[in-house]
């Protein structure tokens, strides 16, 4: 698929998609040929320490890792109940998060209008792959978050 906007992942984007499933990895490379934004992987395999640090947002520490004011982030604990982003026993992480490029280096835009226009354009890649997107869901919206459906 030609890459009409000549976007290509960074180096540490790319870092970000190792031992990601190939089906998401696929979804994301086109998508990125076809948005009108920039976008860099924040996310896709994420450790058991990670994942409980997460849990813990909003039940015993109420700020993140960058210091910012949260409420609960996941319902996953990383044990009994195992985020997407853990490897899976085909050995992949079924799941990225990713955040539209910042206009100044190192920045990263969050903008729940650009994620909505994403949606639309992802429709037919998401049947394509066989993905869902957290900003989807009903109850719990996520929209940095995409995964393949369970």
């Amino acid at each position: 698929m030609e890459n009409k906007n000549k976007w290509s992942f960074s180096e540490l984007s790319l870092k970000r998609l190792e031992n990601v499933h190939p089906n998401l990895v696929n979804f994301i490379r086109e998508l990125l040929a076809l948005s009108p934004y920039d976008i860099s992987i924040v996310e896709g395999v994420r450790s058991l320490e990670t994942q409980q640090m997460y849990f813990s947002y909003g039940r015993t520490r109420f700020t993140d890792r960058w210091g910012r004011k949260v409420g609960i982030v996941t319902k996953c604990d990383g044990l009994i109940n195992k985020s997407q982003h853990q490897i899976h026993p085909d050995g992949y992480s079924h799941a990225i998060d990713f955040a539209f490029t910042g206009k100044q280096k190192g920045t990263l835009d969050w903008d729940a209008n650009k994620y909505l226009e994403i949606r639309k354009i992802a429709e037919p890649l998401m049947k394509k792959y066989n993905i869902e997107w957290g900003g989807d869901w009903v109850r719990f919206k996520d929209m940095p978050h995409w995964q393949l459906k369970q």
